[in-house]
């Protein structure tokens, strides 16, 4: 007599749907208004290169390219790194989701006087111009089964850390999310 997998199945399925739920939530903590967060010197460039295994990995899953350009950076940031791993793993998985196969990827970082600059670029479907001025929207999604959290996220956690991010996108070429970290922020308590 065959043993049922069913339990084996909806616990496994339990667990998912209790991920997402835990990563709605922290979604909106994380738009919560005037909140701290701890910030300690850090690479920029290190951090990317830690992360560069997942998405390397994601990539080859979608038969993307991915490529780094990394400027060797003097100055460390006063970065949270939790948080910056989620925002960069935000906005890349969101340019993967934008491209057919044999799409690009790629991540780049310069060095100014004021900071250092983070260029997450791909060759995807790119974002309507109508649509461009609402996308860090709560809750605005083109997507199906998605909160429309995740880009304001991404902008609250630039904020958090005294930044800019822009984008620019062109319908059928692709978008750029450029995002400037300045080296004189300090965290405040």
């Amino acid at each position: 007599m065959k043993r049922n997998q069913a339990p084996e199945n909806s616990c496994r399925f339990l667990l998912e749907e209790l991920e997402r739920l835990n990563d709605i939530v922290d979604h909106f903590l994380s738009l919560a208004q005037n909140r701290y967060i701890e910030r300690k010197p850090c690479s920029l460039s290190a951090l990317l290169c830690e992360l560069q295994p997942i998405l390397a990995s994601e990539c080859a899953d979608k038969q993307i390219t991915l490529t780094y350009q990394l400027a060797e950076a003097s100055n460390l940031l006063q970065l949270n790194t939790k948080e910056i791993r989620q925002l960069v793993l935000n906005l890349a998985r969101n340019s993967m989701d934008a491209m057919n196969a044999q799409g690009e990827l790629s991540l780049a970082t310069e060095q100014t006087e004021l900071g250092i600059t983070l260029t997450i670029r791909d060759t995807g479907c790119g974002i309507p111009p109508e649509l461009l001025p609402r996308i860090f929207d709560p809750f605005f999604t083109t997507k199906k089964n998605t909160t429309g959290l995740g880009l304001p996220v991404c902008q609250n956690i630039v904020a958090a850390h005294d930044g800019k991010i822009t984008v620019v996108s062109e319908v059928g070429r692709g978008t750029s999310c450029t995002i400037f970290f300045p080296f004189s922020a300090v965290p405040q308590a």
